[in-house]
């Protein structure tokens, strides 16, 4: 038993997320005789946990064994979203901000209340889009 965790360290092995049963084994007794522990479990290495990133185990309930069946469901990584729009405060300091916004809020837009907010503020999005690309995009980068 002393040698189990060296095995899984050594083996760059990780726990799997897991589902269902906690305690899987059963030792077939009842009352004050009965023990439950959890022995079996579901391990995946990196390579495998980058190709299915979603990959799970699910410890079904015992049937007519002492363990649990165990299902391994693999899932690709869901396709990369577009990042949700986060406004950075120091846009407001730079040159040509207030304008913007201005040009943007009295702008025509068409429709009801909501529709004209959001056309409004996607016009202001295309201009702020432009002042991150050419002032802080990778500023890490551009400062190195």
């Amino acid at each position: 038993m002393e040698d189990y965790p060296n095995y899984i360290s050594q083996a760059e092995l990780i726990h799997l997320p897991a589902t269902g049963m906690h305690y899987i084994w059963h030792n077939g007794r009842t009352g004050d005789a009965t023990i439950l522990k959890k022995l079996d479990w579901a391990w995946g290495n990196q390579q495998l946990l980058t190709q299915w990133s979603l990959a799970k185990a699910t410890f079904q309930t015992r049937l007519s064994f002492d363990h649990s069946p165990i299902i391994l469901s693999l899932s690709p990584s869901p396709p990369l979203r577009k990042p949700r729009f986060n406004f950075l405060n120091l846009w407001t300091e730079k040159e040509g901000y207030e304008e913007a916004v201005t040009s943007a809020w009295n702008g025509v837009a068409y429709g009801n209340p909501i529709s004209k907010l959001t056309t409004k503020l996607r016009s202001l999005k295309e201009f702020l889009h432009q002042l991150h690309q050419s002032h802080t995009y990778h500023i890490s980068a551009r400062v190195s």
